[in-house]
């Protein structure tokens, strides 16, 4: 199997990428999440355990986080390395393609020139690829992450219910249209689900500087409030995160704190729809393109 993959996105940091897997030797899986402590992990890894892939071994890698050293992007890829994969697929467990996280895995693939500038600081890793890659989207507007929301929120939210679809979002404000944009689509495709109520998509911007973030919440406490208003109810916050922790149980709540909401601490692992994205986008990485 011979195919290329050509790359192409907005920054010029980015750069053509042609991935040669030659085989006949196995093609890895290996699934990237942000990482955090043993609590968030293990979430990720719960859902990793759903993904149904007979094309070789799997492996999952974290960024950051308690376990960067024995289970960062390096030795995820030793680790597939040592069963003979010729040819690794890399899945970014991340709700959007537009974000430093996600700019930071193409860097580590060597699709990218640079590692994003707000990571600099950071003591990341080096470039890793001594086989051919190739790294898929993010979640972004995936028709699966549509149908996880629906699966988390079918039980615990009205249809009439006004509801907020609230993201982590990015650092850097060209992305956060992107972001919107997406989640737009995802309250889209709730609507035609059958939600009843209005549907507004949000940011936290946790990462992003402290003013950006403030005047990110400020803005999100007054669409709550502009929505209660319209309907003389409490608003349904529903969160779009990749795994529970600090962040659901704390920080948001302290957000929040106030307003007229009911909160939903939603979470996409160990959601089924998420592992079977996973598999999807993974055999459309791993497949080459047709010839016309």
């Amino acid at each position: 199997m011979i195919f290329s993959i050509l790359l192409l996105l907005g920054s010029g940091s980015f750069r053509p990428i042609h991935a040669l897997h030659t085989g006949p030797g196995p093609i890895g899986l290996m699934v990237v999440a942000h990482g955090a402590n043993a609590e968030w992990n293990d979430q990720v890894r719960e859902l990793v355990a759903q993904v149904r892939w007979n094309q070789g071994p799997v492996e999952v890698a974290f960024l950051m986080g308690d376990e960067v050293e024995e289970h960062g992007w390096k030795s995820g890829v030793n680790r597939l390395l040592a069963k003979e994969v010729t040819f690794i697929v890399v899945v970014p467990l991340m709700v959007s393609s537009r974000g430093g996280h996600y700019r930071q895995v193409l860097y580590y693939a060597g699709q990218r020139f640079e590692l994003p500038h707000e990571l600099l600081s950071h003591g990341h890793e080096p470039p890793f690829h001594p086989v051919p890659m190739v790294v898929t989207a993010a979640l972004d507007d995936a028709p699966e992450l549509a149908e996880a929301i629906t699966l988390a929120w079918s039980k615990r939210v009205t249809p009439s219910a006004s509801l907020v679809l609230l993201g982590h979002g990015p650092n850097h404000e060209e992305d956060v249209d992107a972001w919107l944009t997406d989640l737009s689509k995802v309250a889209e495709r709730l609507k035609a689900e059958g939600h009843l109520g209005e549907i507004q998509p949000a940011l936290l911007r946790d990462d992003a500087p402290p003013d950006l973030r403030e005047a990110t919440i400020r803005s999100l406490r007054k669409t709550i409030l502009a929505m209660a208003d319209r309907t003389q109810d409490s608003v349904t916050v529903m969160t779009i995160l990749v795994a529970r922790g600090s962040m659901t149980r704390t920080k948001i709540p302290a957000d929040l704190l106030g307003l007229p909401v009911r909160y939903i601490p939603s979470v996409l692992t160990p959601l089924p729809p998420i592992a079977r994205w996973i598999e999807r986008v993974a055999l459309a990485g791993s497949t080459p393109p047709q010839r016309h």
